[in-house]
């Protein structure tokens, strides 16, 4: 097993930085206005608790970690799970940065059709169509490999319904708005995991 300090060091330094991020991302997301009558999609209650358990988790853990660690799996190979876990961590924090970065101002915590809005299939979008719902995936993965319990798999089925249900809500918007280049775009990326 890893040291716990160290654990408990990188769980709370890597939940500033991504806060942080994603505060950042949200505030620069007020930039281009919808367009006029635009609909908005609302997050999917199964999402936003999949999210939350995840975060609590996440939470008691930095407080508590004594206790979240009593309550984990045992293996002899916790390490090898744990050290695949902080680097699923990190590189899900890599994703959800590159995501940003291609989708500019487009992004927003709502989707909704924007002025000049049009297909973004570049950077991690050229080949998934939702790479930061991919993002949470990989973080409730991680974080399920860094302290394994059953929950996480609780968590992670939660959050696959969820922003299943988003994602076809949103894909439904932008086939109406952008019609043929969405359509085709849906043909060529998948919808978490790149097409083979």
């Amino acid at each position: 097993m890893l040291d716990l300090t160290l654990m408990r060091g990188f769980m709370f330094v890597w939940s500033g930085i991504t806060l942080t991020a994603r505060m950042i991302y949200a505030r620069r997301a007020r930039v281009r206005k919808a367009r006029s009558g635009a609909e908005k999609t609302a997050p999917a209650p199964m999402a936003i608790l999949a999210m939350g358990a995840w975060c609590a988790i996440i939470g008691v853990f930095i407080i508590m970690p004594e206790q979240v660690m009593s309550q984990v799996l045992r293996s002899p190979v916790l390490w090898i799970g744990q050290t695949a876990g902080i680097i699923g961590l990190v590189f899900g924090f890599w994703l959800l940065v590159r995501s940003h970065q291609a989708l500019g101002d487009f992004y927003d915590i709502k989707l909704f059709v924007k002025d000049a809005h049009r297909v973004i299939d570049v950077g991690p979008y050229s080949y998934v169509r939702h790479p930061m719902y991919t993002t949470y995936f990989i973080w409730i993965v991680s974080t399920g490999l860094l302290l394994p319990h059953y929950i996480f798999s609780v968590i992670l089925l939660m959050a696959v319904v969820g922003f299943r249900r988003m994602a076809r809500k949103e894909e439904q918007i932008l086939c109406q708005a952008l019609g043929v280049p969405y359509r085709a775009y849906m043909k060529r990326a998948g919808m978490f995991l790149p097409k083979w």
